[in-house]
């Protein structure tokens, strides 16, 4: 994946997109993901995928100036993780990362 920059980052802003194809698209075109809807991250469990990396922000503050706030504060921290594939869920008081693929239990 090249180095992650502003024009890396995709909105799914289109709520009559298909979610699936939004990951397809996102994957291919070797883009993140930034949500607030944790379909995706479901989603990429189900399919055992490794990409596209999915930033969810389930934290309380979720304008789009909000987000870009909370990202911008942090993009340093999770860069290494969104790079090599990764669900990286916001939280009010925390940020947690899960690798890529996510395995269900058996």
């Amino acid at each position: 994946m090249p180095a992650m920059t502003r024009s890396t980052f995709v909105t799914s802003g289109s709520a009559q997109a298909d979610d699936e194809a939004i990951l397809d698209t996102a994957a291919e075109q070797e883009r993140v993901l930034i949500v607030q809807d944790t379909d995706f991250a479901a989603i990429l469990a189900m399919r055992r995928q490794d990409r596209p990396s999915v930033l969810l922000f389930r934290a309380r503050a979720k304008s789009p100036e909000a987000i870009r706030e909370i990202l911008s504060a942090n993009l340093e921290v999770i860069r290494p993780e969104a790079e090599a594939g990764a669900v990286i869920v916001f939280e009010e008081a925390r940020i947690r990362v899960r690798k890529l693929p996510i395995f269900g239990e058996s």
